[in-house]
């Protein structure tokens, strides 16, 4: 129950030199936890302020949380993080109650791995989506022209799930083995010039390929996110049943409160409304990557929500409970490990991955952490993100 390698790297202030106790840092991570760092979280499925706000005895005398909930706690019906449901875990699992373990161990240990669910039962049945029209489109660009594994797999997950996608590709010399292997998935592929990045390629697509008028459901996507790491089905069948005029997966506070433009899904008449139309006739193609941000993904937001729309993010920066207080920063990027274990995002950057921007050390472990917490096959991964010139024809 103890992930050394992401204790060691999201406790690394303790870990330090200047560390008051400087043989602190010569610590076994799990000696370090129980003698020294017993009130910080010993993986990122267990929230031992959360806990410990519920049964405060768990933190008494130099008690160790985490062992309080093994040996008390879970026989209690306590769980381990407020998205966490042990009673609905063994409702759906009857072989993880008959295991004799916790409902955390029987996860951690292998429901993760399996694809299993640990979340609380939705309080109504989702629906399914009928007979609407759901239609996809998807911002493409490689520059090599290809159209990568981890992408088409991908595709095929929104197809399997109602969708007719698009795909707009700016790749130069896009390669035609990638282009018929996508097309005979059912995918439409379009090429257009490299310009304007994402917000181009969907505004090019909703003026010559996609009559919005004949949709009930519009997704933008693009190919800065691996995944999906879980199910998108009950994702698109929830959010469906509880009806947002629009939504996505993750949402920021950066400049002002907006979805992640990566994955956005509008209702029929909101792409229809005024307030889009106003955001999609910017000339995109002619704006920096930076305006395009404003103008585009955080106007887009904004401009909904003032005409009356209502968003929502299913994996919401609000539901980090302890980070709360930093309201200007990228989640997806500072907290990718707690969206994934505790909020089940089916996502995680290719940017925080290939290039580490912000320097963050537990960038560096995604591939032992998604191995552990859930079924995705990280080749995809490890292939996606070799250098250009590695995969270049000589």
């Amino acid at each position: 129950m103890f992930d050394s390698v992401w204790y060691r790297l999201n406790n690394s202030d303790s870990f330090r030199p200047a560390y008051v106790w400087p043989f602190a840092r010569r610590m076994d991570p799990a000696w370090h936890h129980v003698s020294l760092g017993r009130l910080r979280d010993p993986n990122p499925l267990f929230d031992t302020e959360w806990y410990v706000a519920k049964r405060p005895e768990a933190a008494d005398r130099g008690n160790v949380p985490l062992l309080h909930y093994l040996a008390r706690g879970a026989g209690e019906g306590l769980d381990p993080n407020p998205d966490f449901s042990s009673a609905d875990y063994f409702r759906r699992y009857p072989d993880a109650q008959a295991s004799g373990l916790t409902a955390l161990e029987h996860f951690a240990l292998l429901g993760a791995r399996e694809g299993r669910d640990p979340r609380h039962e939705p309080t109504s049945r989702p629906k399914s989506s009928g007979n609407l029209r759901l239609v996809c489109v998807f911002s493409h660009f490689d520059a090599a022209g290809r159209i990568l594994p981890y992408v088409q797999r991908y595709l095929s997950e929104l197809g399997r799930c109602g969708f007719e996608v698009h795909l707009v590709s700016t790749s130069p010399n896009l390669s035609t083995s990638d282009r018929r292997k996508a097309e005979r998935a059912g995918v439409r592929v379009h090429c257009r010039e490299n310009a304007g990045m994402d917000f181009a390629s969907w505004q090019w697509a909703l003026h010559h390929v996609v009559p919005l008028a004949e949709v009930d459901w519009l997704l933008l996507a693009n190919d800065s996110v691996f995944g999906p790491i879980f199910d998108l089905e009950p994702v698109f069948r929830s959010q469906f049943a509880e009806n947002w005029d629009f939504w996505g997966i993750t949402d920021s506070y950066e400049v002002a409160w907006h979805l992640q433009s990566y994955f956005l899904c509008l209702r029929g008449d909101v792409a229809r409304s005024e307030a889009f139309r106003k955001v999609f006739a910017v000339d995109f193609a002619r704006l920096t990557k930076r305006s395009i941000i404003r103008s585009g993904e955080i106007s887009l937001s904004q401009s909904l929500l003032r005409s009356g729309f209502r968003g929502n993010a299913v994996c919401p920066f609000d539901r980090l409970r302890k980070f709360r207080s930093f309201r200007q920063c990228n989640a997806t990027h500072f907290y990718w490990d707690q969206l994934i274990a505790r909020l089940r995002c089916p996502f995680i950057k290719r940017q925080l991955i290939r290039d580490n921007p912000m320097k963050l050390a537990s960038a560096g472990y995604w591939k032992g952490f998604l191995e552990r917490y859930t079924s995705y096959d990280t080749s995809l991964i490890s292939d996606a993100i070799l250098p250009v010139e590695n995969v270049l024809p000589s």
